[in-house]
């Protein structure tokens, strides 16, 4: 299951994640909307509870130590925390791409050791 799961109401890759986690039969434990935003402090918070964060851009995603990860990292152009935002046990995906969502789900669905690379 994902443990959390920060989504806007309306959100066509929102949707589409909820596809992808009901094709799976993957549960959310938690969820947020946007319309309560995360602040700086909880963004803070919740990158000290994870140990790698994966950021999906256009065509691509990238991989990084969370503290590697700056809260500004974690904000779209308007100046929010972007969203949709999934944390599942220690790893956080920021940000939607198919490809990306599919291999983040497949490597935080394995142990620790098969989940490396």
């Amino acid at each position: 299951p994902v443990d959390w799961f920060y989504a806007r109401p309306g959100c066509e890759s929102c949707a589409k994640v909820r596809a992808e986690l009901a094709f799976r039969k993957s549960a959310i434990r938690a969820e947020r909307s946007t319309r309560e935003p995360l602040g700086d402090a909880e963004a803070r918070e919740l990158l000290a509870s994870v140990d790698d964060v994966w950021i999906a851009r256009p065509g691509r995603f990238d991989r990084h130590a969370a503290d590697e990860v700056a809260v500004a990292d974690l904000k779209g152009p308007t100046g929010g925390v972007r969203s949709p935002m999934l944390r599942r046990g220690k790893s956080l995906l920021v940000g939607f791409g198919a490809a990306t969502l599919r291999e983040w789900l497949d490597a935080t669905g394995r142990s620790p050791e098969r989940a490396e690379r």
